[in-house]
């Protein structure tokens, strides 16, 4: 996987901001997220948690997950609602051709 790369958003305190004014960032995924990467996207999704109320995960370049970053993920993403954060994602597009990332997902 190559990194994972953030487009650009305002980093504000989540407490007495005006969230209309605010673009949600997006975290996009580019690649293979396993075992050996998933703890730097599992970094950068909380660090954007905590300062916005929305966060997009984009997996439509993302080729492959194995059990590994399926399991890091969605506690990230469990620990990010907890705190407030809503997640959404943009799903991979899955072409015949790409047999890992079907079967893993």
């Amino acid at each position: 996987m190559r990194p994972t790369a953030l487009l650009p958003a305002p980093l504000l305190p989540r407490r007495g901001r005006d969230t209309a004014a605010c673009l949600a960032p997006v975290i996009a995924v580019h690649g293979e997220v396993d075992f050996a990467t998933v703890d730097q996207l599992c970094r950068h999704l909380e660090d954007q948690a905590a300062h916005h109320r929305q966060v997009t995960v984009d997996l439509s370049r993302a080729t492959f997950y194995d059990q590994a970053a399926i399991d890091a993920l969605t506690r990230t993403v469990a620990g990010a609602r907890r705190a407030g954060c809503r997640i959404s994602y943009t799903p991979p597009h899955l072409a015949p051709h790409e047999p890992g990332a079907r079967r893993s997902l």
